[in-house]
């Protein structure tokens, strides 16, 4: 920190590093009735500045970049606001043991599949994604002169489910940075019982990443803050995509 004569006076350049930062007890101390956006350890480096009448204006509007990365942990950002089972689920699991009595297990399920349609395969892949237990997660923050946050190569690996994108955090006077408004938008990728899921509901591209991840047509959008992500644009976007085409008939 440096003061020198004239407006305004106090000057201030900084580096950062911490390598043990528990993203989950910050959460946590923001939310406590909500389960944690992130529960992970991350390493976090970066640099800041900033320029202001007194110190205090010189840290608030200060800018730079923060690079975090963390090994194992819990994603919930694209969590539902309610992730209970719906009552289509059960209704599925239901049928589906009653029709296999007659039919045979595999088949009673697709029938009962096909009979509850869009809103059993939506609720699905909201149960799969709304608590990734992810093998890595990194993200560069960078706040700029605006004081606007970009999130800038957000990237998540989990063994079924890959993201990658970019948002922004709105600057907001008097309001805490994960309070303040969040749009972000993301790609999708996935394997195993996610992509899957996906096939059923027709939105694979057909083509796979360099890890082996088959792609999503659709982006993730997300808004809300970050202290409260808010997907539901993007179930509603799936839920309504290519109504026609959700199930595949059998040949």
């Amino acid at each position: 920190m440096q003061f020198a004569e004239g407006a305004p006076p106090y000057q201030l350049k900084a580096e950062y590093a911490l390598t043990e930062f528990d993203a989950g007890r910050l959460f946590k101390g923001i939310e406590p009735t909500r389960p944690p956006t992130v529960e992970g350890i991350f390493s976090v480096a970066g640099n800041f500045g900033g320029e202001g009448g007194t110190i205090r204006q010189a840290v608030e509007r200060s800018h730079g970049q923060l690079d975090l990365t963390s090994r194992q942990g819990v994603f919930r950002g694209l969590q539902r606001a309610t992730n209970k089972v719906s009552m289509t689920s059960k209704a599925v699991e239901l049928g589906a043991s009653m029709l296999g009595t007659f039919l045979g297990s595999d088949k009673g399920t697709k029938v009962a599949e096909k009979v509850a349609g869009t809103g059993y395969f939506v609720d699905q892949l909201a149960q799969i994604v709304g608590e990734l237990n992810y093998d890595q997660l990194s993200v560069r923050l960078v706040r700029d002169a605006s004081l606007d946050v970009t999130l800038e190569d957000f990237s998540l690996v989990s063994p079924e489910v890959r993201l990658l994108g970019k948002g922004v955090v709105n600057y907001m006077a008097e309001k805490p940075l994960l309070e303040q408004p969040l749009t972000a938008s993301l790609s999708f990728a996935a394997r195993g019982k996610t992509e899957q899921t996906f096939g059923k509901l027709h939105l694979i591209d057909g083509t796979r990443d360099e890890l082996g991840y088959a792609r999503a047509q659709l982006p993730v959008a997300i808004g809300g803050t970050l202290a409260r992500p808010d997907p539901s644009a993007f179930f509603i976007k799936v839920a309504s995509a290519k109504l026609s085409e959700l199930i595949a008939p059998e040949n």
